[in-house]
């Protein structure tokens, strides 16, 4: 013979608690994780800020910009204003454009508040297209940074674009 009471009101009281405790225990670890997340990505942010602090305070000027693709200098001319506190080191001009990065200037180093100026020839093929020069540097920290005119600024070398590619290759 098997006796069971049929549930009362206590026992309702208690499932109905912990269904309730299970919802709310899981909207918790929901919410404690976005907050995680958005507090790492905000001490990233903080991080990467911090980083680019010196670089976004060096300024490339290009002094002979042509005003047009048909009136390329043949001799291009850039000046780097280091306008952070500490010094910037092996500074150094590109002209972007090519098969290869052409290196123009063995490197620099341009002091708090310095300026120097980096010039070079331009051939025959690099003044058949427009080229923007980069300049290459590293900070007080250690860290390599490309700029151009213009203001833009990356930690990554700029994208090299080959004047043509060669789409078959025969080996022997």
């Amino acid at each position: 013979m098997l006796v069971a009471d049929a549930p009362n009101l206590a026992d309702w009281m208690q499932a109905w608690g912990s269904i309730a405790a299970a919802i709310t225990s899981t909207i918790a670890i929901v919410i404690t994780g976005a907050l995680l997340r958005h507090e790492t990505r905000a001490r990233r942010e903080e991080k990467e800020d911090a980083r680019r602090a010196q670089a976004r305070l060096v300024v490339v000027e290009w002094l002979n910009r042509p005003r047009n693709e048909l009136e390329l200098p043949a001799v291009a001319t850039v000046r780097v204003h280091n306008h952070s506190q500490a010094a910037i080191y092996h500074v150094k001009a590109h002209d972007a454009g090519f098969g290869t990065a052409h290196r123009l200037d063995r490197g620099q180093d341009v002091p708090p508040g310095g300026t120097c100026e980096l010039s070079w020839e331009r051939d025959a093929r690099e003044l058949r297209g427009r080229r923007e020069p980069r300049v290459e540097f590293i900070d007080s920290s250690n860290n390599r940074w490309y700029a151009a005119p213009g203001g833009w600024m990356s930690n990554k070398a700029p994208e090299i674009v080959p004047l043509r590619r060669r789409r078959w290759s025969f080996r022997r």
